[in-house]
């Protein structure tokens, strides 16, 4: 009988293959598979069903992704970590060559159901994600670390902004266990924020977590929570530049168009267009504003407070170019509205000459009767019939009827010149209580002006 030796090299080597791969398996698959042969990861680690299971938070805040004002969305890149006691999953180091840790995919073992309970997330519905594997000791301590993004509701208040501040909160907390059955606490209150990115919109203030028991309506036991909340502040400097500074910008210009007459219909002109500037910036700012009736904005009060100050400023020019331009005949300015301008206002804004300058001069000429005129005298001596036909010597009664015809034409030159002067006295005047009503409003008009904007900057 022939001896194979070919055949027998190759059954010797294929046992040895066989015995090598039970014998020189490492220790972690080991223990991975001794750990896992009877554990059941759907039900809480522990071996009496009356012990609690504690899990701690330590959350790392890395960067605020954005805040939605429109959808009142927070969407923030956390990094969680979980600690927890796992007692199946223990074992002596000295079995397993001095193997104190060991990792385990996150989806064969048991993790507490924690969730997002304010979530606006439709994808992961407030569920951690199982992207990292867990870490595990030899005493059954577990501690599973992973980044997520996280996206919750929060309330923004936006009735001073652009300075206005956020307070956010994240709230998380198991589904399905109670407070008998599952605590959450957290390790630190202070949330870790050492890689933490700054964001260009806002301003991290502070950052805390707080353990919250709340107990609802429908169950009598306890539910304990972590709520992590965050304040922040919006960088201003953005809408300071391009929101606020044009609008103070628009004011000066309202202010400037004071001093543009207004009989020449350009000042109008002008401040319509600045009212039209204004509407339209504040229609860029609504767009970026969340529609609500809660609050107004401190921006759009400033705005708002602006275009009606500009109104205003129309309004009054278009009154001061009617008083300018009274219209035909004209009419002597009322009493009172001669009091209120000429004497009180006119002396508030130091043109008290002026308007008694224009005051003494109407009252000299614009008030005589025509009769008084000087330089025409309504005397004729004689006595005229119609029945006179002497010659026309000086001194006879023809000659004095032809001349109290000539007296009586000059009577009515000197009544028209009379009435003319007083026509133009009275426009004068007109004249004179449009210009102070136009610097009163322009005097108001800084004042407002610069009252607003100080109560939009402090």
């Amino acid at each position: 009988m022939r001896l194979d030796f070919g055949a027998l090299y190759c059954m010797v080597g294929l046992k040895v293959w066989c015995i090598s791969g039970v014998f020189c398996t490492s220790d972690s698959s080991r223990l991975r598979k001794d750990l896992l042969e009877l554990y059941d990861k759907s039900a809480r680690p522990v071996k009496k069903d009356s012990s609690l299971v504690t899990v701690e938070f330590d959350i790392g805040l890395r960067q605020i992704l954005d805040l939605n004002e429109q959808d009142e969305i927070l969407q923030t890149l956390v990094w969680m970590r979980l600690y927890w006691k796992d007692e199946f999953l223990n074992w002596n180091v000295s079995d397993y060559g001095g193997l104190q840790k060991t990792s385990f995919p996150s989806s064969e073992i048991w993790r507490p159901d924690i969730f997002l309970l304010n979530t606006v997330d439709s994808r992961t519905r407030g569920s951690l994600q199982t992207v990292t594997d867990i870490s595990v000791t030899s005493d059954g301590a577990v501690s599973w670390r992973q980044p997520d993004i996280l996206k919750s509701s929060c309330g923004v208040d936006v009735s001073y902004f652009p300075f206005d501040q956020q307070t956010c909160t994240l709230e998380f907390a198991s589904w399905i266990y109670n407070g008998e059955e599952l605590d959450v606490t957290v390790r630190s209150d202070d949330i870790d924020v050492s890689a933490y990115q700054e964001s260009d919109q806002y301003a991290l203030t502070s950052a805390t977590a707080t353990r919250n028991v709340t107990i609802y309506k429908c169950c009598p036991h306890q539910y304990p929570s972590v709520v992590l909340t965050l304040r922040l502040k919006r960088l201003h400097l953005f809408y300071l530049v391009n929101m606020v500074v044009p609008c103070i910008d628009l004011l000066i210009l309202n202010i400037v168009a004071f001093f543009i007459p207004p009989d020449t219909g350009e000042r109008l002109g002008f401040t319509i267009t600045i009212l039209l500037a204004l509407v339209v910036f504040q229609q860029i700012l609504t767009q970026q504003l969340p529609a609500t009736s809660r609050a107004t904005p401190l921006l759009g009060q400033y705005f708002t407070s602006t275009i009606v100050i500009v109104t205003i400023s129309i309004l009054a020019t278009i009154l001061v170019i009617r008083l300018t331009h009274p219209s035909p005949p004209s009419r002597p300015l009322p009493h009172w509205l001669r009091l209120f301008l000429l004497k009180y206002v006119a002396a508030l804004l130091c043109m008290s000459d002026i308007a008694k300058e224009q005051g003494q001069k109407f009252q000299k000429q614009g008030r005589k009767a025509p009769s008084e005129v000087p330089g025409v005298e309504m005397r004729v001596e004689g006595n005229v019939t119609n029945n006179d036909h002497q010659s026309l010597y000086p001194g006879s009664p023809a000659s004095n009827h032809y001349l109290q015809r000539i007296l009586g034409h000059i009577r009515d030159i000197a009544t028209c010149m009379s009435n003319a002067e007083l026509e133009e006295e009275q426009h004068d005047e007109w004249k004179m209580a449009a210009l102070v009503l136009d610097r009163a409003v322009m005097v108001l008009t800084i004042i407002a002006s610069v009252a607003v904007s100080l109560g939009l900057l402090l």
